[in-house]
């Protein structure tokens, strides 16, 4: 794919893509900041300081900083460019479906892919949260990194400008990392594009990956703590039950019932089942086409790596994040194995119901984080004022609706954010001991009304 031409003519993809984008999050457009969304504009934008203690995320920290420079702490503008990021990504999933599988369904795989990436119900943190934006940043430069090197350009070009976008990723969110590990045997085996040749792969890619160990630790205080250490505090039979469970995930919404899940999962896997022999019985006629599904299920296992080291939860939305690039590959294996359907008819038919069932998850997840922004604003509007020279201790705060982020943090931030004074209010947790002294006031929102 020459990607010059390609952009000239076909320049209205991504708008198209934008467009249908911010039609489908249109409803939570309006929600404001919720929970770490406080502390991070708070942090970058008011106060100036960008780098957070335990984590390595400049550029995602910068974007929320460039943010509050460009429209203040309103919610709109942040929102805005995190379903604009989402059009663009789910336009890179086009490219992407249009390399690795054009050439065995022609156009039409790569538009369902993008379809159902763009409605894809089960990663809205990266969507709707503001913070959860870094998920979303890293698959950006990630899906760049493999557009580019499945192009046409000459095979250096391929390779550095792809370790650029690589670096940069990394820069954003822990989840690029895995990039290098994911391309390894399919650039080793030049499947299923052309890529570049392995050993200037390994060289720019080899480049790209020590310049960033050594930009890593450029501020101590990044270094310290590292997000993600306690992944690896568990022990091995943790990580093999968090496979089923984000295998589940990826296709099932959650539920607070385990009954619904076991049968949802049942399900599941007799779907998986025809599916497989479908495939079985289509790579019997037509030799080589299980290669794109073989590097699309090895793509998809190793960006689930994230999930399975971190966890997903089967009740609620929380950490759905962490789906946001494995979401890619699957959605270009599931417009794969629809178009394993001979006859045209039931084919578009299952894919329509495959995006009307997503279309209606999405916007249920939508009403969740819109229900976790009026709880939020409902506090703030709520709160009293400390009594003169006491205390006001505020129990009982909301931490989430099914996963969307109400006060899980950023509690102190939100007054302050608010124009509200903080000195006297004093945030208790649980069943966390405070010794209360005359005068102090017990107050918990009525979030009932």
């Amino acid at each position: 794919m020459a990607l010059g031409p390609y952009f000239r003519k076909r320049w209205w993809e991504p708008v198209v893509l934008m467009m249908a984008a911010f039609a489908l999050f249109w409803p939570t457009l309006g929600i404001g900041l919720l929970s770490d969304d406080h502390v991070a504009v708070w942090r970058t934008g008011v106060l100036g300081q960008p780098w957070r203690t335990g984590f390595f995320r400049p550029l995602s920290d910068l974007s929320i900083a460039w943010g509050h420079a460009l429209h203040g702490p309103g919610g709109l503008g942040y929102h805005a460019f995190n379903v604009a990021l989402h059009g663009v990504n789910a336009w890179l999933v086009l490219l992407l479906a249009r390399q690795w599988l054009s050439a065995l369904h022609g156009p039409v795989v790569a538009w369902m892919a993008a379809l159902l990436f763009l409605v894809y119900p089960f990663h809205l943190e990266s969507v709707i949260w503001v913070v959860g934006r870094e998920s979303a940043l890293a698959a950006f430069f990630g899906l760049l990194a493999l557009v580019v090197l499945g192009s046409a350009w000459p095979e250096r070009r391929r390779a550095w400008v792809s370790a650029g976008a690589f670096f940069l990723g990394a820069l954003c969110y822990e989840s690029a990392l895995l990039l290098p590990v994911l391309l390894f045997p399919l650039v080793a085996a030049r499947r299923p594009v052309a890529w570049p040749r392995f050993g200037k792969w390994v060289l720019a890619w080899g480049t790209a990956l020590v310049l960033h160990v050594a930009v890593r630790p450029w501020k101590a205080d990044m270094a310290a703590g590292s997000y993600g250490a306690g992944f690896f505090g568990h022990g091995p039979w943790n990580y093999v039950l968090n496979i089923p469970k984000v295998a589940g995930r990826l296709f099932l919404p959650p539920s607070a019932e385990p009954g619904d899940q076991l049968w949802r999962f049942a399900l599941l896997l007799a779907i998986a089942l025809v599916v497989t022999i479908t495939w079985g019985r289509r790579s019997r006629r037509s030799p080589g086409c299980m290669e794109p599904v073989e590097a699309l299920l090895w793509s998809l296992a190793v960006t689930c790596l994230l999930a399975v080291l971190g966890g997903v939860s089967t009740r609620t939305m929380e950490s759905d994040r962490f789906l946001y690039m494995p979401s890619v590959f699957l959605a270009l294996l599931v417009a794969f194995a629809v178009l394993q359907f001979g006859n045209m008819v039931v084919r578009y038919v299952v894919f329509a119901a495959v995006l009307m069932v997503s279309v209606h998850f999405l916007w249920q997840g939508q009403r969740s984080w819109q229900e976790a922004y009026r709880l939020s604003a409902q506090v703030i509007a709520d709160l009293p004022a400390p009594p003169p020279n006491a205390r006001l201790l505020v129990h009982d705060l909301p931490d989430h609706v099914n996963g969307a982020f109400v006060f899980r943090n950023g509690f102190a931030e939100a007054l302050l954010l608010a124009g509200r004074d903080t000195a006297g209010v004093v945030l208790v947790r649980g069943a966390q001991p405070v010794e209360r002294g005359p005068g102090d006031v017990e107050w918990s929102p009525s979030i009932g009304r």
